[in-house]
């Protein structure tokens, strides 16, 4: 098994390629490069073709057609990576914002620690950026809070692309199932990792701008933006969140429909018809949440049901307890106050239920 690879792409990088080649293999001798070039039309790849014989069986050149982003080429690279067995793959800037020196380091944490990811992080104790004006670090900062924040990670810096990866953890990956084509691509793994139980260790790096060449960062602000609200949405508990929300809504409707059926054409008692028909739909909404909202397999379902019913009963009494406070006491439009309540209810109804009533383990 080989020991380590690093994955360096580059476009339009030929004031860099010959450098951070060789600054790399001065720091980790024994680990291999491979050069992921997007046929840059600056020559890049023509250096490091050059530079080839000067580094036998050490630094590879994988050459594709055209420009497709970050995320594809690190793709391109990892699949490279699986199949000759390499046990650490890195991945890394070619501008020296990611100073190879580090690499020791992380490369140690990864085999000492058995992580699955060691992030070269700029916002954990002794990490920082230098370089960079206040508005950018502004920008980095809070997209890695509103990142964080929705997807539910744990790493401070989960935008960073200086790590290095398992071999064992890249295998586990869909690699064609991979959304992101640019720099929410590491995003994309780290939110991976956290799904998979995966073991991420962070340890400090300090970020350096470009020395040379041109950013291309530009316009993959939105493109980013998009791949996160995509990875929101598929969280678990923000798809178990919608589901609960629309079996809701369905069941307001079969309540209602239930309701009038009963009292229009079966002509019975209007108190009578409406315990009739909320129970159906408490009936109904139970069932559908346990099968597609929760996926439970639990055998306790009376028990289970018991608890769902208990908990949306209190969340009817909360309901309208909340709605006539802010109704007659905070004096707020009522149908506001409506709405209020109902968000908060349906929080209430959604948590509990989800870890109470569905709690075995899915």
């Amino acid at each position: 098994m080989r020991s380590t690879l690093i994955i360096i792409p580059t476009y339009n990088e030929k004031d860099n390629a010959k450098e951070i080649i060789a600054a790399v293999l001065k720091f980790v001798s024994a680990a291999h490069i491979l050069i992921v070039d997007d046929s840059s039309p600056d020559g890049t790849g023509d250096i490091v073709k050059k530079l080839i014989p000067k580094y036998p069986r050490r630094l590879y050149l994988m050459t594709r057609l055209k420009k497709e982003g970050l995320g594809k080429a690190y793709v391109a690279g990892f699949r490279w990576a699986l199949q000759r067995k390499y046990q650490f793959i890195v991945s890394m800037d070619a501008d020296f914002s990611h100073d190879p020196k580090y690499l020791p380091k992380m490369l140690k944490i990864a085999s000492a620690e058995g992580a699955d990811i060691v992030i070269g992080s700029r916002y954990v104790a002794g990490g920082g950026v230098t370089g960079w004006d206040w508005r950018r670090t502004l920008n980095s900062r809070g997209a890695n809070f509103v990142t964080r924040l929705m997807l539910g990670l744990k790493p401070k810096d989960a935008t960073a692309g200086f790590k290095v990866y398992s071999g064992r953890f890249l295998t586990k990956l869909a690699l064609d199932r991979l959304v992101a084509s640019g720099y929410a691509f590491q995003v994309e793994l780290i939110y991976l990792a956290k799904e998979k139980g995966a073991k991420v260790i962070e340890t400090p790096i300090i970020f350096t701008d470009r020395r040379a060449g041109q950013s291309k960062i530009s316009g993959e602000l939105r493109k980013s933006l998009k791949i996160i609200w995509h990875l929101f949405l598929r969280r678990r508990v923000v798809s178990q969140a919608i589901k609960f929300m629309g079996i809701g809504l369905l069941n307001t409707f079969v309540d209602g429909g239930i309701l009038y059926s009963l009292v229009t054409f079966a002509d019975m008692d209007k108190i009578i018809a409406r315990i009739i028909s909320s129970t159906i739909a408490l009936v109904s909404s139970y069932i559908l949440n346990r099968i597609w909202t929760f996926k439970s397999k639990s055998h306790a379902v009376v028990g289970q049901f018991v608890s769902f019913a208990v908990i949306n009963g209190l969340g009817l009494v909360w309901n309208n307890l909340l709605y006539g406070l802010m109704v007659n006491k905070a004096h707020i439009y009522y149908l506001l106050a409506m709405l209020i309540a109902t968000a908060i209810v349906f929080v209430w109804n959604f948590g509990l239920s989800k870890t109470l009533a569905f709690k075995d383990k899915q």
